[in-house]
Formats: structure tokens, sequence, C-alpha cells
């Protein structure tokens, strides 16, 4: 999560769209704001700024209850935006970023199917992080798939110089192997599982399998 209270901005970080590398850009672009909240990045390296825990995905009711505790304006007089993915691509992309960090857990050793089916949901809680009753609290959901097109449009609004930033900024990559696309992941039954889960962002999006 990144707040700047000078670009009047909020940057809600969600899972496996690329979220890093796009606070990345943010920072610079943002660098003489004093007073900017950064929710920190564990994977980075990178502390928290103006605020004293990690706050890196946290919902927008957090970024509300900084800016009120901080006093920083009001929320509705700052610019939301986000990023948002097909969950079936989600999906693939996170198997494989936690498998990489806990190679030998049990939920992650015996393959994707039983990733999906684990007790532990492969969920992203997303959806919930930037709306309330199925209704986005945010001006702008950039979609992973057009990102850096969608931050250009971002950038504009809130009057930041851009210039493809994005394409020369890579955090976390190189981590799903080669070149397998998320399809080819799925069986019916998980396929209809992920589409079960993600059923909100889904419609919301009209994301196809």
């Amino acid at each position: 999560m990144i707040i700047s209270p000078k670009y009047k901005f909020i940057f809600l970080k969600t899972h496996k769209v690329a979220g890093s590398s796009v606070e990345k850009v943010l920072l610079k672009k943002i660098s003489d704001d004093e007073d900017l909240v950064f929710g920190g990045m564990q994977s980075e390296d990178m502390p928290p700024i103006n605020v004293n825990k990690n706050i890196d995905h946290d919902p927008i009711k957090t970024a509300k209850q900084i800016i009120k505790k901080r006093h920083l304006g009001n929320l509705r007089d700052y610019f939301k935006l986000t990023i948002e993915r097909n969950p079936w691509d989600k999906t693939v992309s996170a198997y494989h970023w936690m498998k990489y960090w806990f190679p030998t857990e049990e939920r992650f050793t015996q393959g994707f199917e039983n990733f999906i089916f684990h007790k532990k949901l492969p969920y992203c809680k997303d959806w919930e992080a930037y709306t309330k009753n199925n209704i986005p609290q945010v001006d702008f959901i950039m979609q992973f798939d057009n990102l850096n097109n969608d931050m250009k449009k971002a950038m504009k609004i809130l009057q930041i110089v851009y210039n493809d930033d994005l394409l020369s900024t890579c955090l976390k990559s190189n981590i799903r192997p080669g070149n397998r696309q998320y399809r080819d992941y799925y069986s019916t039954q998980s396929r209809k599982y992920i589409q079960k889960l993600y059923r909100y962002p889904i419609e919301y999006f009209s994301y196809t399998f």
C-alpha cells in the first residue's frame, strides 16, 4: 500500500499482479512527498515508511484509518487505484510463488491439484480488500494483462510523468517456469472450483477461462 498526501492517491496492493513493481515505480515518482505512507515490501527487504507495522496488502479500510489518524485529509479526496487479474491465471502464479518460498511444504509437494483442493484455500482476498458489499470502493482498477497502458492512464490522471517505467521494472519475476499457459494446469474440477471461489470478480470483470 502507498498513500501519497502530496499527490493525493492511494495504491492498494493486491496479490500476484506485479504490485511490487508498480510500487517501486511509484515510490521513485513521489520521493519528494515527505508524508507518504508505504506499507513495506518484505520480499525486497523494504521496511514500511511512516507506519509502525507492515501493511503491504492491507484493505482500503486501513488506508482510511491511517489518513484519519495522521490528519492527512479525507479518503474521498484521494484517487484510489489497484490492480486485478484473471483468477485462474492469478492462482497459478500464486502456486508457483508460494512453492518457491515453501518447497517442502505438503501443500505444494503433491502438485497443482493438491494445492487447489488443500484445506488451506488457494484464494487471495483481494476482492474484499477494495470492495464493500461487492461494490468497488476505488476509482480505477488496472488490469494485469494491460498493466502498462493502464498505468499510463493512471499517471496521466495524477499528473505524474510516466515513460513506460514498468517495462524496465520487474520484481519477483522468473518464478513461474517455462511458457506453459495457465489453462494447462487445470482439470474440469479445479477450473470450476476457482470459478466458485472467485465468483464475484469473475462476474464483475467478465473474466473467462
